[in-house]
């Protein structure tokens, strides 16, 4: 897949983004841009601020990043306006690794957006996700990890990786928060159990309450997604994708009682 990177940084420095190359020391934020911003795109600004307060990263500003993105899109080489985007805030310093940072850059990465078009398998993870790492209510570029168990359901033959938290209680998958239906209820885990509190995550189930389809935010085991109508992963570019089976053990059955009227509603 071809890549496109922009940035307008002028400052020349001898060690670019050392901090971020050195220690994983940066924010990022994923979505799909189709003809415009997303109508959520506030959303992500907000995140990537409040992320940037908590871990005393410098921000570049909501209106330098949407600037330099709206050029950035313009001077893409794509033809397509259906676009994956990456905002990334990189960070330079004092290459002390107990340092503060001194400077943030903006690096834009463009992609042509490709859908997936079929329901994807999942694996349980190798290592546990410990539910107490404050990291992991931010999206950061400290992200070997998830790269980690990604390449280890890949090589067991998966798309991807559920990780389970050290009390061996389900939190999310690499690339998403996790949900499954059963009877009239749609479940995922809660947050204090490790996962990111995705945009699309919150999205889905406000918009699942608005038309008054429960959802059940607690502590689950694997066995608990035991006999699903459907799972379904969420994040921000592909909002919604379907899963076929966990551990070639747990598949849906596709009963098709609850599960196409929330399919609806994200179409």
């Amino acid at each position: 897949m071809k890549e496109f990177l922009y940035t307008e940084d002028s400052d020349k420095s001898d060690f670019p983004y050392n901090r971020t190359l050195m220690f994983g020391e940066g924010l990022f934020s994923t979505f799909r841009y189709k003809s415009k911003l997303p109508d959520n795109f506030i959303s992500h600004l907000e995140r990537l601020k409040d992320s940037a307060r908590m871990l005393n990263i410098k921000h570049p500003g909501d209106i330098y990043i949407e600037s330099v993105l709206e050029r950035a899109i313009k001077n893409s080489p794509f033809e397509s306006d259906d676009l994956t985007i990456k905002l990334l805030v990189l960070i330079e310093g004092d290459p002390s690794y107990g340092a503060l940072p001194e400077k943030s850059k903006l690096l834009i990465s463009i992609k042509e957006f490709s859908g997936i078009n079929k329901a994807i398998s999942l694996t349980l993870s190798k290592n546990p996700r410990f539910s107490s790492d404050t990291l992991i209510e931010h999206k950061t570029t400290n992200y070997f990890f998830n790269v980690i168990e990604k390449r280890v359901a890949i090589a067991r033959g998966f798309d991807d990786s559920i990780l389970i938290n050290e009390k061996g209680l389900i939190t999310e998958t690499t690339s998403g928060n996790l949900f499954w239906v059963k009877g009239d209820k749609v479940f995922t885990p809660h947050l204090r159990n490790g996962l990111l509190p995705g945009i699309t995550r919150g999205y889905v189930i406000e918009k699942l309450k608005e038309n008054k389809i429960k959802v059940v935010e607690d502590d689950f085991e694997v066995g608990s997604i035991l006999f699903p109508e459907a799972i379904f992963i969420t994040n921000s570019v592909h909002t919604m994708i379907e899963v076929e089976n966990i551990g070639n053990m747990i598949q849906p059955t596709l009963t098709n009682k609850l599960f196409p009227d929330i399919k609806q509603l994200f179409l």
